[in-house]
Order: C-alpha cells, then structure tokens, then sequence
C-alpha cells in the first residue's frame, strides 16, 4: 500500500507506509529515489512541519529541488 503525499507537475511523493520509506519522483529532470531509514524519518519531519505552515506549491518544490537523496535512478517507461 502507498499514500500520495504530495503531487505537482514537478514532482510527486509516495509513502510507503509498511516499508517507512517515501518515494521522491522528479516528473522533469526523469529521476526517482527512494528512502528509508533516517533519512525517511528527518524527510517526514520536514514534510510536516512544512505543511503545517500551508505552504505554497512553489515552496513545496523549492524544497525537493535542494533535497538531495541518494541513489537517484532514471525513471524508464515501459
């Protein structure tokens, strides 16, 4: 199971709750990454102090554009 956390043109977020990780889609650079672990933890965090502040859609992808996950992996479509 997963939960769209947030969708824009520029990006979308998947959680994954039973995994406690989040999906990272960049739609215009192509890329995705997933994270888990502590990383996932600070990202949820951040995500929710974020949205506590109602914050605009140019924040929202202000902020992915300077997070920097690792193993990002160019999306291919099928």
């Amino acid at each position: 199971m997963m939960n769209l956390v947030y969708n824009s043109e520029r990006y979308s977020v998947l959680e994954f709750p039973t995994h406690g990780g989040f999906e990272l889609i960049d739609k215009q650079g192509k890329t995705s990454a997933f994270i888990v672990g502590e990383l996932a933890s600070k990202f949820r965090a951040s995500m929710q102090d974020m949205f506590s502040n109602r914050p605009s859609v140019e924040s929202i992808d202000e902020f992915l554009d300077d997070y920097e996950a690792p193993s990002e992996q160019q999306l291919r479509y099928h």
